[in-house]
């Protein structure tokens, strides 16, 4: 699930993130539900990523990035930004925010973004069983993993078990 956030009454990235084949929690940050339907959407363990929709309140938008960051650190942060200082575009990235964009925006590049931390999220859910826990009769067709330098395997096997942790 994505969850998207704008500030204003009109969203203009609705129709980019509905094309990516995920399920879209759409909020706006003015309406009267919107923290209980934040803390439900939040709550989820399907929640892929977030993009904030930012044109009128940044201050506003930033405590949300904080509060989003503080919840659920694991859930990277796309921010979309009216064009502005770059104070402001650096304050968001230092937020937490994986990626900010100021309109107007190159959509085939977001979109690019989006699909990269889809894949992202997809590969550090991903749990690969070893080759030589499968099958322990089958230790001589493992020679594959077992002729590998000890330090390619180290490295394999660190990069498995952090790559989720820096999202």
């Amino acid at each position: 699930m994505i969850l998207l956030i704008t500030d204003c009454q009109t969203c203009t990235l609705r129709s980019l993130l509905h094309q990516v084949d995920h399920k879209v929690a759409f909020l706006k940050l003015h309406d009267s539900q919107f923290s209980p339907a934040f803390n439900t959407v939040m709550g989820n363990d399907s929640l892929e990523f977030a993009v904030i929709e930012c044109f009128m309140n940044i201050h506003r938008c930033l405590e949300l990035l904080n509060d989003i960051k503080r919840q659920r650190p694991d859930v990277p942060v796309i921010f979309v930004m009216s064009p502005g200082s770059d104070h402001a575009i650096t304050k968001t990235l230092s937020s937490g925010a994986r990626y900010c964009f100021t309109k107007p925006f190159d959509e085939i590049r977001f979109n690019e973004r989006v699909k990269m931390l889809l894949d992202l999220k997809r590969v550090s859910r991903e749990r690969r069983v070893p080759l030589l826990s499968v099958d322990p009769k089958a230790e001589e067709d493992a020679c594959v993993a077992a002729d590998m330098p000890e330090n390619i395997l180290r490295t394999m096997h660190f990069i498995e078990d952090h790559l989720s942790r820096h999202d």
